[in-house]
């Protein structure tokens, strides 16, 4: 089977190919070593860093990210877990709002703040319709 993806470890971005032939992964397009390794590890065990977001308990949402990488198999299985959770105020960024399991151990992280519910996430976009004048 042929993968063919850009390689994310450094900033060259590299435009990788992948094949497996007689049970020897071939890579080509890399520029360094580590594009090498990034073309195995996507292969074989893809992984990413989940960004999604959690119910507040004052109402609204929060966005988390995992604290590590998570294998992409189990992004969903976190995903329908973290559907159950809401958050107490008040949040700062990095708090650890969630421990959920996948097969293996994950934190979940908030990515921003949350004070108080009527003050606005520090990230949030500004309100359009005020603006729209």
């Amino acid at each position: 089977m042929k993968h063919e993806f850009v390689c994310t470890v450094c900033p060259n971005s590299c435009e990788l190919k992948a094949g497996e032939h007689d049970g020897v992964l071939s890579v080509t397009g890399n520029k360094c070593k580590r594009g090498i390794e990034f073309a195995m590890l996507e292969v074989y065990d893809p992984q990413r860093i989940l960004t999604t977001t959690v119910k507040l308990t004052t109402g609204g949402l929060l966005p988390v990210r995992s604290q590590g990488t998570v294998k992409k198999r189990e992004l969903w299985t976190i995903i329908r877990q973290l559907k159950s959770i809401a958050v107490e105020l008040p949040v700062e960024i990095g708090d650890v709002v969630a421990n959920v399991t996948a097969g293996t151990p994950v934190c979940i992280v908030a990515a921003d703040t949350a004070h108080s519910a009527s003050e606005p996430i520090s990230g949030s976009a500004p309100d359009v319709k005020k603006n729209l004048k």
